[in-house]
């Protein structure tokens, strides 16, 4: 037996419990067992990516077989807890407070420290809720998730990850009805995914799962599911919008009639009463003041001020958008992995979670660069806080993970362009010679 044959028997394997191994640790990380700063965290974040890869390429993957992996992951992240996150505390606060009040907008939950009436349980959420001056910004689709995880749990926020996970499942097994289950399993064994939705339960990849419905209901079912598709991915996060864009070109005023209809049925039972609301009053705050990992923005806010340069790209990002959807399509999903990833690199906030708006998506399409961006932005985790570096501020990114956060990037970026330029000369190179016209002199 050769070395190449060899190797080719033996790298199944290892990549198989190279990820295992990086996902066990990763756990032990979440529960305090194993020690070590985020610098460890990152290297776990490195082998499972590599894994990861090896996996995709080394093993004849089934259906069956991805979605018996991602069950597994799933469950093995349930006996991890949310790790460098505390957004859960906002999501059983904002369960709790649709659970007595029938809804969870209107007041922040600053208005109600010191107040006797609260059960000791969630008076110990509310103090661990992160900004709690700020009203809730999340969506009625997500508030409907976090009353159910509340009615399961209280203030135990496993039923809610585990919640998160069951629907994820539902995205992986639609994903494998259009994608070749390889790159289905890359999507599954990535760290992000596993760390933010296995660990952290962050439910951003609800967006992707209610727009990746809207696509695959656009021709087997009535006009109607897909737009009740389209707003429940808006009811999720408004973030889903620009995915919008290029469907009313197909719908045209009677989808866009649809969506708002159906969009506003779901506000509708958070209106009433007198803590009613809805979530712009959060992201009226979110879009003003908060900024985090920025990309673009964060070098022309210098020459411009923050409100102008956050206006620009707005601008520019709009216009390439709508310049994508003209030369792509119909709103599928090989339009929305670069629209989504502009809108990210415009933004003032890139929290690792966002991409999980569109990175599941990459496995129907041939894009390279979303998966080294799904492994660069895990490098914004090195904060001050997280490194417990006293000379920096809590939430600053150490300049080495920035550098290195946008070197896997423009690498990502760097493969994609050119496997599309070596696709684009196999084309031209297989296409028929033109006759010359005879009409012409």
């Amino acid at each position: 037996m050769d070395h190449r044959s060899l190797i080719a028997r033996v790298a199944p394997t290892a990549a198989l419990l190279a990820w295992w191994l990086s996902a066990v640790a990763m756990v032990a990380l979440s529960r305090g067992a194993l020690s070590g700063s985020v610098v460890v965290f990152l290297g776990l974040v490195m082998v499972g990516s590599t894994a990861a890869w090896a996996l995709s390429r080394c093993v004849a993957w089934s259906a069956p077989a991805v979605m018996l992996f991602a069950l597994a992951a799933h469950a093995l992240g349930a006996f991890g807890l949310p790790l460098y996150e505390d957004d859960h505390f906002r999501y059983l606060w904002d369960g709790y407070r649709t659970a007595v009040s029938g809804s969870p907008y209107g007041v922040a939950p600053a208005a109600f420290y010191g107040d006797a009436t609260l059960p000791p349980q969630m008076a110990a959420v509310l103090s661990s809720v992160n900004h709690a001056d700020v009203p809730t910004i999340y969506g009625p689709a997500l508030q409907a998730l976090f009353f159910a995880a509340h009615v399961l749990g209280g203030a135990n926020e496993l039923p809610l990850r585990l919640l998160v996970a069951a629907l994820h499942l539902l995205l992986v097994w639609r994903l494998l009805a259009d994608a070749r289950p390889a790159r289905v399993l890359l999507y599954v064994a990535q760290p992000l995914v596993f760390k933010e939705v296995a660990l952290t339960g962050h439910p951003d990849a609800l967006v992707a799962l209610a727009l990746l419905l809207a696509w695959q209901w656009r021709a087997v079912a009535s006009p109607w599911a897909s737009a009740a598709a389209y707003a429940v991915a808006l009811a999720v996060k408004s973030s889903a919008l620009p995915a919008l864009g290029a469907w009313l070109l197909v719908r045209q005023w009677r989808g866009l009639l649809a969506v708002t209809a159906l969009l506003a049925a779901m506000y509708a039972p958070f209106l009433v009463g007198s803590d009613g609301g809805s979530d712009l009053a959060g992201l009226r705050v979110f879009a003003e003041y908060w900024q985090f990992n920025p990309g673009l923005v964060a070098l022309v806010a210098p020459l411009l001020g923050w409100p102008a340069a956050k206006l620009c790209m707005a601008v520019l990002a709009t216009a390439l958008m709508l310049w994508i959807y003209r030369r792509v399509g119909d709103g599928a999903p090989e339009s929305w992995v670069p629209v989504f990833g502009l809108l990210l690199i415009v933004s003032p906030v890139i929290n690792p979670w966002y991409l999980l708006w569109f990175l599941p998506f990459a496995a129907l399409t041939r894009h390279a660069w979303p998966w080294w961006a799904a492994l660069g932005v895990l490098f914004s985790y090195a904060t001050g806080l997280n490194l417990a570096r006293d000379d920096m501020a809590a939430f600053a990114i150490a300049p080495w993970a920035l550098a290195a956060q946008w070197a896997l990037v423009a690498v990502g970026l760097a493969l994609s362009w050119a496997a599309g330029a070596r696709v684009s000369a196999s084309a031209s190179a297989a296409a028929p010679p033109r006759s010359p016209d005879p009409t012409r002199r």
